[in-house]
């Protein structure tokens, strides 16, 4: 049996949106990556986020999962659209569509695509 590597992970930017993520691999070999700050966010405050991600996945607790809702509101801070069109239109499926249906549904960790609504 291996064993169990201790995940350093990086902090790399995206010089698209000028975001800083953490990456790190996981026991399956999948690469992942977690926001933790913007180019102008100060140093330390950007290692302290990196640092307590590290602890978590060192640590071998599950990962707890997410509602829609709360990854609705994670996609809009970091990912969403600057441009007034598309954000308009990208908030108003969100409103009329999306969240109504799946908001309080939470996902599951084995399988991406399938949502546990019970």
């Amino acid at each position: 049996m291996k064993r169990a590597r201790y995940q350093r992970g990086t902090i790399n930017a995206d010089p698209r949106t000028r975001k800083l993520y953490f990456r790190w691999y996981e026991k399956s070999g999948k690469r992942r990556a977690e926001y933790v700050g913007d180019l102008s966010s100060p140093k330390r405050l950007v290692e302290a986020a990196a640092e307590a991600i590290r602890h978590r996945i060192n640590a071998g607790e599950p990962e707890q999962t997410a509602r829609v809702s709360s990854l609705v509101e994670r996609w809009k801070r970091e990912k969403m659209s600057d441009r007034f069109s598309t954000s308009r239109s990208d908030q108003s499926r969100l409103r009329n569509h999306i969240l109504p249906k799946w908001g309080d549904c939470r996902f599951v960790r084995s399988d991406p695509v399938r949502l546990n609504c019970g």
